[in-house]
């Protein structure tokens, strides 16, 4: 292989140090770390896994394969990842943001609050607030606890647009809430807002369609 063959992506480069020695754990961990990133999550694993063979302390593999464990839905086997991660690095917010969207989807509520919360306390990334608080208001609402619910995705709203001024996320997330809620006036307002900003908004424009519906 020529030098700039070598070169020309980061997978191509890293699977050529593997070549000339495997025990680079560094180089297993970033070629799945990329595969993560293209999506490629079944590829992605084994890489992150082969990394971990190597050198089984290794944080950032093991919270990147809990999170390439969540996004094929295997929940459990994510929260171990997850777990394994917390031992070593427990000041690492992306781990219990990551850890609270697994416990979500298994439908431990609470248990999903708590890691969020957590999340938060350890000084989460402002770009990730959004999502976190509104994961804690769909677990909040699923506990039966609206008011609480409706105090997150408030907050979830007023940190995207911190984030982005001008982003139609914050507002169809909104809407969305108020629709689960049957307060179809109300979502609707939020969906106009969303597609005044992003007029291709599709998502927006069927929950719309579904409130109008409703309201006959």
């Amino acid at each position: 292989m020529d030098q700039a063959g070598i070169y020309k992506d980061e997978i191509t480069f890293f699977t050529h140090v593997t070549s000339l020695n495997p025990r680079v754990h560094e180089a297993h961990y970033n070629i799945g770390l990329e595969l993560l990133r293209q999506g490629r999550v079944s590829e992605a694993e084994g890489y992150l896994r082969r990394s971990l063979e190597i050198y089984p302390r290794d944080r950032q593999a093991l919270h990147n394969l809990g999170e390439t464990l969540r996004a094929q839905e295997r929940y459990e086997e994510s929260l171990e990842a997850y777990r394994s991660a917390i031992d070593i690095d427990p000041g690492n917010p992306k781990i219990f943001f990551g850890m609270g969207n697994a416990l979500f989807k298994l439908r431990r509520y609470s248990e999903a609050v708590l890691s969020m919360e957590r999340a938060l306390a350890l000084a989460v990334d402002p770009s990730m607030e959004p999502a976190l608080r509104y994961v804690m208001g769909q677990a909040l609402l699923k506990m039966g606890r609206p008011g609480e619910s409706e105090a997150q995705f408030d907050l979830s709203v007023k940190s995207s647009l911190l984030v982005n001024p001008r982003g139609a996320d914050a507002f169809f997330n909104r809407a969305e809430f108020l629709r689960e809620q049957k307060r179809y006036e109300e979502a609707l307002r939020w969906y106009r807002l969303a597609v005044e900003i992003e007029p291709d908004y599709a998502s927006a424009y069927a929950g719309m369609g579904d409130s109008l519906y409703r309201l006959g």
